[in-house]
């Protein structure tokens, strides 16, 4: 009985991590693509606002340069896009780096397990339940005997 415990236990930790390690591997892959859009999003609307700010002014000297001042404009936000590009790849070999998803596999996996392991119980109670209420619902089958001979 204790080893099949062990057994279940083991079973239950293997699970947990390997839940832990597939739920880091798609959260961190889902934060990169939300901070890369939201990046992309927000410095497009800067410089377009920044744009339009030049090409509404009514000073003569803004609009002897405000040629210039939209191309320079337009380079530095292809720039920033490069700047985004090597953000996200840091950021992506962070979360890949083994050290660091060693040190929160192991936090998520402690802070996860109880809850699955609750989880699980309640769906074992469950089914047991289910199976008792069948095996009560069940009609009774009766044999019968053949005594004519």
């Amino acid at each position: 009985m204790r080893d099949k415990k062990e057994s279940d236990l083991a079973n239950v930790d293997s699970f947990v991590k390997d839940l832990a390690a597939i739920a880091y591997d798609k959260a961190c892959e889902t934060i990169a693509d939300e901070i890369t859009e939201v990046m992309r999003k927000e410095t497009s609307q800067e410089i377009n606002r920044l744009k339009d700010e030049i090409n509404d002014s009514g000073n003569l000297i803004t609009k002897t340069l405000a040629k210039f001042a939209l191309e320079q404009l337009t380079i530095l936000q292809q720039r920033l896009s490069s700047v985004k590009s090597r953000v996200v790849i840091s950021l992506k070999k962070t979360f890949a780096s083994s050290e660091k998803k060693e040190q929160l596999l192991r936090k998520i996996s402690d802070e996860t397990r109880p809850s699955l392991i609750e989880i699980l119980n309640k769906k074992k109670e469950q089914i047991a339940r289910d199976d008792a209420e069948r095996a009560l619902c069940a009609p009774i089958k009766k044999k019968h005997h053949d005594l004519s001979l």
